[in-house]
């Protein structure tokens, strides 16, 4: 049985997935925030009996997949997928696919991807940090990782601890909250934050961004879109904004051939009709 619902992140993905998917899959009308995506899914899978499923960016929460051929399961339950995220940054990096560009405006191919790669060299620096702090915000504690109860009382709703003298839950209060702190300096720490920027660099370098798809996958496509801005003015006199809604629009008239274009987005509409 087909996904009957799709939950995603923005407006923008609703705008784009609505033809892509009709007579597939409806999509969501309202955009829900990537944290509440799952829970979401999840309510409305029991309180409804709906197969409803989730879309989210990969942004710089998770490495690239070595399979770009279709969406990454991000979630499971029950044993069935979920909710899958994006290979590419974020719904931008698909807009600004060459092959797409090319089919909305005409533009030369060989051009455009040039631009891109220059506007990705010019941010690869801030690419670096942006993943070296997302990925260090993957492994920061939960607020679920500082608890407000000791742990002889975890799970237990009628338990007090054994010492509950001012000094004993002092003690408690101070032990517990220099543990979270330890592991948030640990990374965050600057040995960490090195680390992670100088291999993140490492990676980002102008011969890798040579390569358009690496610059797809590896760079947010917002950013990419600010770095092409100056391009955009004086070649075309467009914003990005204005790119994003005219792309947009190209897609919501040619739902067929974009899905020829980006075989990751035919790849997710397969994965909703043969769900599970």
């Amino acid at each position: 049985m087909p996904v009957s619902r799709l939950l995603v992140e923005g407006k923008l993905d609703i705008e784009v997935l609505v033809p892509l998917l009709a007579g597939t899959t409806g999509v969501d009308p309202r955009p829900t925030s990537k944290g509440s995506l799952a829970p979401r899914a999840r309510d409305l899978r029991r309180d409804t009996g709906q197969t409803a499923c989730y879309v989210r960016d990969r942004d710089f929460d998770f490495l690239p997949p070595i399979d770009l051929s279709q969406p990454t399961i991000d979630t499971t339950d029950a044993g069935a997928t979920l909710g899958w995220r994006w290979c590419r940054h974020e719904i931008e990096n698909y807009l600004i696919d060459p092959g797409i560009i090319h089919a909305t405006f005409g533009w030369d191919r060989a051009t455009f991807e040039g631009q891109l790669i220059n506007a990705a060299r010019s941010i690869k620096h801030y690419q670096a940090a942006r993943w070296a702090v997302g990925q260090a915000r993957q492994v920061l504690p939960p607020a679920k990782e500082f608890p407000s109860r000791p742990a002889e009382c975890a799970g237990l709703d009628f338990q007090l601890p054994a010492d509950l003298t001012q000094a004993g839950t002092a003690t408690w209060v101070h032990t517990q909250a220099a543990t979270f702190l330890a592991s948030v300096q640990t990374a965050l720490g600057p040995a960490a934050l090195n680390t992670a920027l100088t291999g993140h660099s490492a990676r980002l370098t102008d011969a890798f961004l040579g390569d358009v798809t690496n610059v797809l996958i590896w760079c947010s496509g917002k950013d990419l879109l600010t770095g092409l801005l100056p391009w955009l003015q004086a070649t075309h006199g467009l914003h990005p904004s204005q790119l994003r809604t005219r792309v947009r629009d190209w897609i919501a008239v040619h739902p067929d051939q974009t899905l020829v274009l980006l075989p990751e987005w035919d790849a997710l509409r397969n994965l909703l009709r043969a769900y599970p």
